[in-house]
């Protein structure tokens, strides 16, 4: 998958099917993972990391900014546009830059919209209804898999595929395992429900506080040592 295809498939798919269900009465509130593909930058996003100074200087200069503060040593001194080209001491440092841009960008989020959330302004626009954020897009945050249940799913369903794993077998096979993975055998099996997947979500949670509780204890010993 990768960011095209993504979007083509939220738009061409996603929206159609959500709407032919709930017509205009419901928005969707669509939660994504930080995967690549749902966050893919258009040519004009402006990531301030990859700037170079002159790139920061005309962007400042084409919003008209005319003075920028900076903080040195304790203390803040004001430069004019026409002393930010000048090396340090006498103009602002290429990260001293940084950190105003930074901080300042945060006023014109257009510059810094992903693709995928250009595609939901412009759904909104669209349809012209009196709601605001009529899609709603949510990141949940990086590196947080208990915020998205559905990987427990997931787990549960590859952990089954790879204890039915033989050398010989074929994609066709592969496929069926994996749709069995979903749906109890009746035996040891139980399948993907509801309740196990809440009960999967519990002992994630209940292992994530057991890991905060040996982090305390940890440090309640290196405190007496």
């Amino acid at each position: 998958m990768d960011g095209y295809n993504f979007r083509l498939w939220v738009n061409q798919f996603l929206f159609p099917a959500f709407e032919a269900k709930y017509d205009r009465d419901k928005r969707m509130i669509f939660v994504l993972d930080n995967a690549a593909y749902h966050k893919e930058k258009g040519d004009d996003y402006v990531n301030v990391q990859l700037l170079s100074k002159t790139d920061m200087i005309n962007l400042l200069l084409s919003k008209k900014v005319c003075s920028i503060p900076v903080i040195r040593n304790g203390h803040t001194i004001e430069f004019k546009a026409n002393e930010w080209k000048l090396n340090g001491p006498l103009g602002p440092y290429k990260e001293e830059l940084r950190i105003y841009v930074q901080s300042w960008i945060k006023q014109y989020p257009e510059l810094q919209k992903i693709l995928l959330e250009r595609l939901f302004e412009e759904k909104y626009l669209t349809v012209k209804v009196n709601m605001p954020h009529f899609h709603y897009l949510i990141f949940t945050p990086p590196y947080c898999p208990e915020v998205q249940p559905i990987e427990l799913v997931w787990a549960y369903v590859k952990g089954y595929v790879a204890k039915t794993f033989t050398p010989s077998r074929t994609l066709h096979q592969l496929a069926d395992q994996t749709k069995a993975g979903f749906v109890s055998d009746g035996e040891k099996h139980e399948g993907i429900s509801a309740e196990m997947n809440a009960d999967k979500y519990e002992e994630a949670d209940k292992q994530e506080e057991d890991e905060d509780v040996d982090d305390i204890s940890m440090d309640v010993l290196d405190g007496t040592d």
